[in-house]
């Protein structure tokens, strides 16, 4: 019997982290000094709502409450990160302590965020610039390693031994490339 919910348990951690993968993307904890340079990208103000779609562990989010975020407000669906997110809060000031839901991010409503914050693989991306379509103006989108097709990035963040980080400034609604499949 223990074996069995053994087994269901650990089906279960590796069901959802193949639906993750599938979905947008597997997780990859972000490296320290990426955290930084991500809460630098952001350009973090008081009042903002920041979103990390896809967000692991939390780790990013942690930072920009930190940083002196309004909000930080993350989505994830494979459990074990997720798992570990909660157990961060639990130990995190109240203050400080960012929203994680175990939930798809593609259902969240994010109309009143300022910053997003993803890591996504190239396939997701026709979904999430239908996505950004819901931002306002203004918002700042900062993507890790791609550059999104058909948009043009505000400023590009480099650094040596480590992966590329677009920032890009919503003011008006990004269109889809025609060249994109729609799903």
């Amino acid at each position: 019997m223990v074996l069995h919910i053994l087994f269901a348990i650990i089906f279960l951690f590796m069901f959802t982290f193949v639906i993750g993968g599938y979905s947008a993307a597997p997780w990859v904890p972000a490296r320290a000094s990426d955290v930084t340079r991500f809460i630098e990208a952001g350009e973090i103000l008081p009042t903002d709502v920041v979103v990390d779609l896809g967000c692991g562990d939390g780790r990013l989010l942690f930072a920009a409450m930190r940083a002196g975020a309004a909000e930080a407000i993350g989505y994830e669906i494979s459990l074990l990160p997720y798992l570990i997110a909660q157990v961060r809060c639990l130990f995190t000031p109240r203050n400080i302590r960012p929203k994680i839901y175990f939930r798809n991010f593609w259902k969240a409503d994010v109309s009143r965020t300022t910053v997003v914050y993803t890591f996504l693989m190239p396939k997701s991306f026709d979904h999430l610039l239908k996505k950004i379509n819901e931002l306002p103006n203004g918002a700042r989108l900062i993507n890790y390693v791609w550059e999104l097709p058909g948009m043009t990035p505000e400023k590009i963040f480099e650094a040596p031994k480590s992966l590329k980080l677009y920032r890009y400034r919503l003011q008006t609604a990004p269109t889809i490339p025609a060249t994109a499949p729609l799903n």
